[in-house]
């Protein structure tokens, strides 16, 4: 039995479905590959361990990550804010160049880009509803 464990995808709560679906479109170009509206399954709510949902989801695809976006106003407001986490990692190859590239674009950082453990070179930056995300470059790549 194979025991690797292989990245599927980030799973985040968002206030705006369509708004969040435009913002990794346009600044990540991510493709949309499900979106559904109204979701309120049995098994979801099974799973989920939630009897009284009822949600708006997506899932996006980039080169190498996958992110499901769910819209559910009642857990959004309840979500705790914790910074970084948690968070949304890319994977870059000039964090400086990314970082400088997404500001001229109007992407708000929480810091500028900073060498950590000698070893990778991250910055992290607020998306639809606040939620945090990271860019981060794997130093001597």
């Amino acid at each position: 039995m194979d025991n690797t464990f292989k990245f599927n995808h980030v799973s985040i709560i968002v206030p705006d479905l369509k708004q969040a679906i435009k913002f990794y479109m346009e600044y990540f170009g991510m493709e949309v590959f499900i979106e559904t509206y109204n979701r309120k399954e049995q098994e979801l709510k099974r799973v989920w361990n939630t009897p009284n949902l009822h949600v708006n989801l997506a899932m996006l695809k980039g080169s190498c990550l996958r992110i499901e976006l769910i819209e559910d106003h009642v857990t959004f407001q309840t979500q705790q804010k914790r910074y970084p986490s948690p968070h949304i990692s890319f994977e870059v190859n000039d964090t400086q160049t990314v970082y400088e590239n997404l500001v001229e674009k109007g992407i708000v950082f929480i810091n500028k880009p900073e060498i950590i453990r000698n070893s990778v070179k991250i910055a992290f930056f607020l998306g639809p509803g606040d939620i945090v995300h990271e860019i981060i470059q794997i130093m001597g790549k």
